[in-house]
């Protein structure tokens, strides 16, 4: 599934500028294939549901020409892996001036 994925990417890297790749494809994790459904997975909730508004016509026909096949593509969110996590920072109180 990862090669097919790399071949799909590819296959989107042609008709998407650099800076949209880099942004809205290369986040986006190989999945699994389903039957007829193509699983891709990404780490957020927000990002899976623009992805969808977006580009799913795109992935949807990259995946069709590369597997000669047509599969529903279905964007699925995962949690981050522990080391890809940001720590949470916790704002610090902020100190009231003094009035003299």
């Amino acid at each position: 599934m990862t090669s097919i994925w790399k071949n799909v990417l590819a296959a989107i890297r042609t008709q998407v500028t650099t800076e949209n790749y880099k942004t809205y494809f290369r986040p986006i994790q190989s999945g699994r294939l389903v039957g007829n459904i193509f699983v891709l997975q990404v780490t957020d909730s927000f990002f899976g549901d623009w992805i969808r508004e977006h580009y799913l016509d795109l992935i949807t026909n990259a995946v069709h020409t590369v597997c000669g096949h047509e599969y529903a593509v279905e964007i699925e969110t995962i949690d981050a892996p522990i080391n890809a996590k940001e720590e949470i920072v916790q704002p610090t109180k902020a100190v009231e001036p003094t009035h003299q």
